[in-house]
């Protein structure tokens, strides 16, 4: 008991037994230090970063999203199965206007009829009397215009000589730049009326007229031949 009523054995030091009374080393004599616990930080803990929010005991942080190492460029994509009549199709190319396709077909109908007229005038008429011999022209002139004009559409990609020329190239409903043969029979079936001796070059001209009247207030430059092959469209090379 010392003065003041402090009693040191009531009063254990860290480490000492209560009620005993403490032992104090004497002089010389080595006494080991009491080591305390320091609590270790979590590895697999996420970082703390500061002005976080809180996560909830027990439960972990979603990954972070990875940072996109590039961004794709969507291009857009042809529609298989043929495109709706009047709409635009940016994929397909920069539709051709109305004069360099006449231009071309032109250039076409010149490359066919000189030909022709050789083979008529110096070959066929001598040896044809009587209404045979227009009958039989007009004929020919019909199957070799529709077999220059599908031969070409299909095995030439899409483009006749004339417009191999002007720069423009006929594509399927599809964009395809080969063009079916029954497509191209389809667009060109209108060459059928040249059959008809005399008639038929007024008729020919006629529907020439509305083509050209339909293709030229569409987006796509379409006519009406076009339509019936399903929608096909001639564009610029």
């Amino acid at each position: 008991m010392t003065s003041g009523g402090y009693d040191p054995s009531n009063h254990p030091q860290p480490g000492q037994p209560y009620g005993q009374p403490p032992q104090y080393p004497q002089p010389g004599q080595y006494v080991p230090q009491q080591e305390q616990y320091q609590p270790q930080p979590d590895p697999y803990a996420p970082p703390y970063q500061q002005g976080a929010p809180a996560q909830p005991y027990g439960q972990q942080a979603p990954p972070a999203e990875p940072a996109p190492r590039y961004q794709q460029t969507v291009f857009p994509q042809a529609q298989y199965g043929g495109q709706q009549y009047g709409q635009y199709q940016p994929a397909f190319g920069v539709p051709g206007n109305l004069w360099p396709r006449f231009a071309a077909r032109l250039i076409d109908s010149l490359i066919i009829a000189l030909p022709l007229a050789l083979l008529l005038n110096f070959v066929l008429m001598p040896n044809l009397t009587g209404l045979t011999g227009p009958s039989v022209s007009y004929a020919i002139i019909f199957a070799v215009t529709l077999v220059y004009y599908v031969l070409m559409e299909w095995k030439s990609g899409g483009a006749t000589l004339g417009k191999k020329i002007l720069g423009l190239k006929v594509v399927a409903p599809d964009g395809s730049p080969t063009v079916a043969p029954l497509v191209s029979l389809k667009r060109n079936i209108y060459l059928a009326v040249l059959i008809v001796p005399c008639v038929g070059w007024v008729a020919g001209a006629a529907l020439m007229l509305y083509m050209a009247a339909t293709l030229d207030k569409n987006p796509n430059r379409q006519g009406w031949h076009d339509k019936l092959a399903g929608g096909t469209q001639v564009l610029a090379a």
